[in-house]
C-alpha cells in the first residue's frame, strides 16, 4: 500500500530473527541492504520505515548512518517502535490495555534479542541515542498500548535534539495499527501523512 499510494519504489527486506540470531545479526543484515540500496541508488533520497521490532531497526539504521555521516535518509517512519530494553521507562502514568504485545513480553524479549551484549547500546535501546543531526521523523503508537511509553521518550529525544519530529497518537487502537493502511479511516489517514511528511523533506 505504501508503494501504491506513494508511487516510490519500496524496498522489504527479511533479517535473522532473534533468539536463534541475537543482536547484531538482525541490525547487522538491515544495515547491509541499508548499505547495498545507498550504492545503487547513490543520489535517491532514502526513507526508512518499521513497526514495533522494525521501528526499532529502521532507528538504529538510521542513528549508525547518521554516526558514519551517510546522510542519504531523507525521514524515518516508525509505528509503535520498541526503543527501551532496559525495562527503565515508566509504563505506569497511563492504562494498558494492548492484546498484542503484553507488559509480560518485555523481560523475555529482552533475553532472546540483547543476548550478551550491552542493552544500554544505542543501536539496541533507542533511549540511549544520541539525535542531534537525525532525520526527520514521523511518529504513531496508541495511547494504550504497553509500548507508548517508548514513542513518548523517542518524540522527547528528537523534540530535545531539534529534530522535526511528528507524534500522532490514538486511543482505541492497538500496538502497531498503523500497519494495516488503507483499511481504515484513521490508517488511511496516517498512510496520507507518512507520505506527505517524507515527500516534503524529499524535495529538499
Amino acid at each position: 500500500m505504501l508503494a501504491k499510494y506513494s508511487g516510490c519504489k519500496v524496498i522489504a527486506l527479511n533479517y535473522r530473527l532473534a533468539p536463534e540470531h541475537p543482536f547484531p545479526a538482525g541490525f547487522d543484515d538491515c544495515f547491509a541492504v541499508f548499505c547495498d540500496v545507498t550504492k545503487k541508488y547513490p543520489k535517491a533520497p532514502i526513507i526508512l520505515v518499521g513497526e514495533s521490532a522494525g521501528g526499532n531497526l529502521s532507528l538504529a539504521v538510521a542513528q549508525k548512518a547518521r554516526d558514519m555521516k551517510m546522510d542519504q535518509i531523507s525521514t524515518v517512519i516508525v509505528h509503535s517502535p520498541f526503543v527501551d530494553f532496559t525495562d527503565s521507562l515508566d509504563r505506569t502514568e497511563h492504562e494498558i490495555d494492548d492484546f498484542t504485545v503484553k507488559i509480560g513480553c518485555l523481560k523475555p524479549l529482552h533475553e532472546i534479542y540483547v543476548g550478551s551484549a550491552d542493552v544500554r547500546n544505542p543501536y539496541i535501546s533507542l533511549i540511549y541515542g544520541d539525535y542531534h543531526g537525525f532525520p526527520p521523523t514521523y511518529i504513531t503508537c496508541d495511547y494504550n498500548e504497553t509500548l507508548f511509553a517508548d514513542s513518548m521518550a523517542l518524540y522527547q529525544k528528537l523534540s530535545e535534539a531539534g529534530v522535526d519530529a511528528h507524534l500522532l497518537q490514538m486511543k482505541n487502537t492497538f500496538h502497531a495499527f498503523a500497519a494495516i493502511g488503507s483499511r481504515t479511516p484513521e490508517t488511511r489517514q496516517i498512510l496520507e501523512e507518512s507520505i506527505e511528511f517524507f515527500e516534503r523533506y524529499a524535495q529538499n
